[in-house]
């Protein structure tokens, strides 16, 4: 007599246990943790920038002179969406910047295998430059910024430090500031810097003679490592300072 069929049952493979090989981003980036939000980095680009995979190291933010921050990690749901989960997430302060450039950097294939689905959104210096310092939300009221993390829209002071060079100071707009950064152009001349500023700025902010525009351009090194931009600041050209944002004019 035959007895009645049976069907082995089957399962699927465990996922695999334990840190991924290689950390959370693979032996090349070379880091034992996850990117958080607000972690600043220095990069070694394996090779073509921003089109290879960088080696990373953990460095600070303000006194350090750091290539990329993370602002956001996202989870997805594969890692095709990494690069279009980290554009959204990080448009706001790439498109205020003269030079950012976003970067996606999605967990090893062995690190998905074991769960972990957060992308790190970087956003670089498409130049050698580096970023300055902290982006976006990560800077703080007071902070002295450069021309690589001041961004479109910015209010702040300006001062002489005790080596005579002139710093800006991130400060509130709703509050007394000497300038509103409004943009930024490109030049490869730092002695055209305010003319290509009156000339592409001017007719849209520059509502009477109580204002006109600053232009900061970057020292030696800055320039020297490719960033060739002007920053393009409106001001008063008499007491009182600025108190409040300042809107281009609409006609």
């Amino acid at each position: 007599l035959r007895g009645p069929a049976t069907t082995a049952a089957t399962h699927s493979p465990a996922p695999p246990q334990g840190p991924a090989p290689g950390g959370p981003y693979g032996f090349g980036v070379g880091l034992g943790a996850q990117l958080r939000p607000g972690d600043c980095v220095f990069a070694l680009w394996s090779g073509e920038k921003l089109a290879s995979t960088p080696k990373l190291s953990l460095t600070g933010c303000s006194k350090d002179s750091p290539d990329g921050q993370v602002l956001a990690s996202p989870a997805v749901t594969a890692v095709a969406e990494a690069k279009a989960a980290c554009e959204r997430e990080t448009a706001a302060v790439v498109g205020k910047l003269a030079e950012g450039v976003s970067y996606a950097l999605p967990p090893s294939a062995e690190a998905w295998d074991r769960g972990l689905r957060n992308v790190a959104c970087l956003v670089f210096s498409r130049s050698g430059a580096g970023i300055g310092g902290p982006l976006g939300a990560f800077r703080k009221r007071g902070e002295s910024l450069l021309l690589q993390n001041a961004q479109l829209g910015d209010c702040t002071d300006y001062a002489k430090d005790k080596q005579g060079n002139e710093l800006m100071h991130l400060l509130d707009c709703n509050r007394t500031h000497r300038q509103q950064i409004v943009g930024f152009v490109r030049t490869d001349d730092r002695k055209k810097g305010w003319d290509l500023c009156m000339k592409q700025y001017k007719a849209a902010w520059i509502r009477d003679d109580s204002m006109t525009l600053n232009s900061w351009t970057p020292g030696d090194t800055t320039f020297e490592a490719g960033f060739h931009f002007a920053l393009c600041a409106l001001v008063r050209t008499r007491a009182p300072d600025l108190s409040q944002p300042i809107a281009p004019k609409t006609n």
